[in-house]
């Protein structure tokens, strides 16, 4: 008689504060808890409504960061929505990727407006130093 490969089922819930992991072991029934403490990044999503003021003139300020703040909780809303439906009927492998596409074409059009607002092209574009923005000082 051979012993029983186990079986294993992650499930993961992703806080503002903490996240959860739980681990199943399908064969013995044994269940694993973990919490783990994000508080950081938190944080770091809170400080981004202050410094995002900064973007607009002073006449809008307001409505711009409450834009902002209102857009973070749209997605806030729909994200869960759309990341449980595409992991309901696509692949893990696919719907991660469906899940990170956005960020990556984001990033990808962050990178290119940088290029285009310095007048550089792709094959003579560098990082910036930060020997150059010092000499400058803050603007």
């Amino acid at each position: 008689m051979s012993a029983k490969r186990p079986q294993y089922r992650l499930g993961v819930d992703v806080g503002g504060t903490h996240t959860d992991l739980v681990l199943l072991d399908s064969t013995t029934g044994q269940l694993l808890v973990e919490k783990v403490a994000i508080a950081c990044a938190s944080a770091t999503h809170q400080s981004l409504i202050g410094i995002v003021g900064g973007f607009y003139p002073t006449v809008i300020r307001g409505n711009g960061v409450g834009y902002a703040t209102g857009m973070g909780r749209f997605g806030a809303i729909l994200g869960p929505v759309i990341a449980g439906y595409l992991l309901s009927r696509f692949p893990l492998h696919y719907a991660l990727f469906f899940i990170a596409a956005p960020d990556l074409v984001v990033a990808a059009a962050c990178i290119a407006l940088d290029r285009c607002a310095r007048g550089d092209s792709p094959a003579n574009a560098s990082p910036p130093s930060l020997a150059a923005d010092a000499s400058q000082g803050l603007r």
